[in-house]
């Protein structure tokens, strides 16, 4: 018995003669065409280079879940055999509805849907994975000092942790452990300069006999700027202040309670840093401004760019607090040449002997 042949919708055609070119679409048929060009561009969607979180995304502005796509276009399915055409684009709304159904018991399909009012977000995303592999990869103990090398601040920095907390579980994992990594590290560092700066204060030497003085009580400090030393007092659980001099008391005797005071009070005797509730400007510089100054001596003999090179390699190298103080010392001992740079650019330093 032969079978009845089953006569194609004028939809049915329309959908053909879109896939096979046949036609060409403008303002005047788009709207008759309207679900095959919402599958065409699902189809170029899914099938290229986008991220898992973006393809949904683009997805599900097309069609709200995986059966809702199965039920567009399941009017087509009775013509699978008869049209070849038919046949190949309901392979892949097939794949592309279980690709959705896939991402939507994972939670994807939501979560995309959620960002469909801030899609920077997914925009970012490479971005943000870059930012924070970088982090985990760097050699910066303090975050403040990736920032600046990145140059980015640490409200774009959270923005982009965010955004790879959502959206690389996996990543987000070894930033934590990364983060982890350098607070310990930077609270074992706190904690041995502390020490050394309490040894030095209570008799006047550090570790191998060296001469504590005011420049070496600035090598020592635990921090080298304000966003150091605010790090710091998070890592210890520390309330914030508004002053360096209260937030060093604070750092001080949350690392080392017992030899805190000694320490303070060498601090404020020489003047490391000041004491008093006006002293709200900062006390800091960067090494930055100190090249860039100019038109600057010192009784009569003037800071050069030869003299500026020596005074931030010393600062580098030493590892010097900013402390404008601690760069008047060294700028000091460059001009009286106790701090000088041999033919290569080595750093010297001429030692008194006593």
């Amino acid at each position: 018995m032969e079978l009845e042949r089953r006569e194609p919708t004028e939809e049915v055609l329309d959908f053909i003669d879109y896939f096979n070119g046949y036609i060409t679409i403008d303002s005047r048929n788009r709207r008759r065409f309207e679900k095959a060009i919402s599958l065409d561009k699902a189809i170029k969607i899914f099938e290229s280079n986008l991220i898992d979180i973006r393809k949904v995304y683009e997805l599900s502005k097309l069609y709200k879940n995986s059966e809702e796509i199965r039920k567009t276009f399941s009017k087509l399915s009775k013509f699978r055999d008869e049209d070849e055409v038919v046949g190949v684009q309901l392979d892949k709304v097939e794949a592309i509805a279980e690709y959705l159904g896939k991402h939507e018991s994972k939670g994807l399909v939501k979560k995309a849907k959620d960002l469909v009012e801030n899609e920077d977000r997914i925009d970012n995303i490479p971005y943000a994975k870059h930012f924070v592999e970088s982090y985990i990869h760097s050699d910066k103990m303090f975050t403040s000092d990736f920032l600046k090398e990145e140059k980015i601040d640490k409200s774009t920095f959270d923005y982009f942790k965010g955004i790879v907390s959502e959206f690389d579980e996996k990543l987000f994992d070894e930033y934590k452990t990364k983060e982890i990594e350098n607070s310990k590290d930077r609270r074992h560092t706190a904690r041995r300069l502390i020490r050394d700066l309490y040894e030095g204060a209570t008799t006047g030497k550090v570790r191998f006999g060296e001469e504590f003085d005011a420049l070496k009580c600035y090598e020592l400090m635990p921090y080298k700027n304000e966003e150091q030393l605010n790090e710091l007092l998070e890592d210890f659980h520390q309330k914030k202040a508004s002053t360096v001099e209260q937030k060093t008391r604070k750092l001080l005797t949350a690392v080392e309670p017992e030899k805190a005071n000694d320490v303070y009070n060498y601090l404020i005797k020489n003047g490391i840093i000041t004491k008093g509730s006006y002293n709200l400007r900062s006390p800091f510089t960067t090494v930055e401004k100190v090249r860039e100054e100019s038109g600057v001596s010192v009784n009569g003999q003037e800071v050069t760019d030869e003299h500026k090179e020596v005074i931030v390699k010393y600062l580098q190298v030493r590892e010097v607090a900013m402390f404008e103080k601690a760069v008047v010392l060294v700028r000091n001992k460059v001009l009286a040449n106790e701090i000088f740079l041999d033919e290569e650019k080595h750093l010297c330093i001429r030692r008194n002997n006593k």
